[in-house]
């Protein structure tokens, strides 16, 4: 074999051995360790384990309690939350009277025994969207409560009690959103609930309502997409 042919091999060889480096290095492991990270992420699972109201039956101007607990069925979550909000309040509510000092209180919280501090959502403030965790944004067409744990271990629940009072001059359905989400939302079982209609978030929620009439009875319903 003359002098060329032997630098063409070795130039083949090199250039082959510097192919497997970059496949390896730029494409191989990479994909290899992004999967390997994904399937060591904690899968939380959250569920909304009750929804009920104190009372069947309220009149026009009297307000009602309304009960709900979650439970994490699957890993331990870095934070899940919990929320409640108030799809009928988009023009009557500002942030005042969504906490539990104003004296005309939306909403009233009695217990909780979540480790953080509940969040207070009024409309127009900014709030994350899409299961993203904050990652992704939108503006608050109505108001919302938010608990939360940091961190939600597996199969622990929390739970709250809420004094609601509809607005004075509201009658008709006023409606509740409810919905849970764990983070790291690494499945589709990381929110509930899974299917149904979607609030202004882009996120799975279910959907209850208090029939207020005129001197008349408010039974809780339950509408489930």
């Amino acid at each position: 074999m003359n002098n060329s042919r032997i630098i063409t091999v070795y130039i083949m060889v090199i250039v082959g051995l510097l192919a497997t480096y970059f496949i390896f290095s730029f494409i191989f492991f990479p994909n290899y360790f992004l999967s390997q990270s994904e399937k060591s992420k904690p899968k939380p699972m959250p569920i909304i384990t009750y929804v009920y109201t104190s009372e069947s039956r309220i009149e026009k101007g009297e307000s009602f309690k309304i009960s709900l607990a979650a439970t994490n069925k699957g890993d331990n979550a870095d934070v899940q939350t919990v929320s409640v909000s108030f799809p009928n309040s988009t023009s009557l509510i500002s942030r005042a009277s969504i906490d539990n000092k104003s004296n005309n209180t939306l909403a009233t919280i009695l217990r909780q025994n979540f480790t953080q501090n509940p969040i207070f959502i009024a409309r127009g403030d900014q709030v994350g969207s899409n299961y993203s965790g904050g990652g992704r944004t939108t503006i608050a067409t109505y108001p919302l409560i938010q608990f939360y744990s940091r961190p939600w271990e597996s199969n622990h629940t929390y739970h709250s009690i809420l004094e609601i009072k509809p607005p004075s001059n509201f009658t008709g359905k006023f409606m509740m959103f409810v919905k849970s989400v764990g983070l790291p939302h690494t499945i589709a079982l990381s929110h509930y609930p899974y299917v149904g209609i979607q609030d202004s978030q882009h996120e799975f929620v279910d959907v209850y309502y208090v029939d207020v009439r005129r001197g008349g009875e408010a039974v809780i319903n339950n509408w489930r997409g």
